[in-house]
């Protein structure tokens, strides 16, 4: 197994898929928030000094943390650093039964493979640190997510998707969006 625990990035500010969330009105105020593989925690931190209700739950940081259902369910960045596809489906479908009202999925893309990921590795790469990556194409991960989930994922920005629970919901995003 490889190094998890290295690969969750210690910031300073939210992560590019949170801030896209926050600008589109899909987490505010009145939004019940899970980070599900919430890493250190600084997009809860980030939420919550906004007054705005969220939780992370990470295996390595915040492992008892307990995780309820939440309006939105963030996994950002997660699956790419599980190696193992059933793993990865388990964790996909477990942030999914969490998810009372969309989930927010962002992955990694294809174009930001640089020379740290020294040794293809199953389906992805291994750092000279021990971490594994998986890098996906955006359509591609679309057409895993739906074949997965059984759900049309929305694309709200390269390598971040929205799943809805409602069509009513899809349709007002989409609405609102175009």
């Amino acid at each position: 197994m490889s190094r998890r625990d290295l690969t969750a990035i210690a910031r300073i500010e939210a992560s590019r898929p949170l801030r896209l969330l926050l600008e589109q009105s899909i987490i505010t105020r009145d939004t019940k928030v899970l980070d599900y593989g919430s890493g250190r925690g600084a997009d809860v931190e980030h939420l919550t000094s906004q007054k705005i209700k969220a939780k992370g739950w990470d295996p390595t940081f915040a492992p008892d943390v307990r995780r309820t259902v939440s309006d939105v369910v963030t996994l950002t960045y997660v699956l790419n650093v599980i190696e193992n596809q059933v793993e990865r489906i388990q964790t996909l479908k477990k942030a999914w039964e969490y998810t009372s009202s969309i989930l927010a999925v962002s992955v990694r893309l294809e174009d930001e493979r640089d020379e740290a990921h020294i040794r293809p590795s199953g389906d992805g790469w291994m750092t000279a640190r021990g971490t594994f990556q998986r890098f996906y194409d955006h359509n591609e991960f679309a057409l895993w997510l739906e074949h997965t989930l059984g759900v049309i994922p929305i694309p709200a920005g390269p390598g971040i998707f929205l799943l809805f629970r409602k069509d009513g919901e899809r349709e007002r995003y989409l609405a609102r969006r175009y």
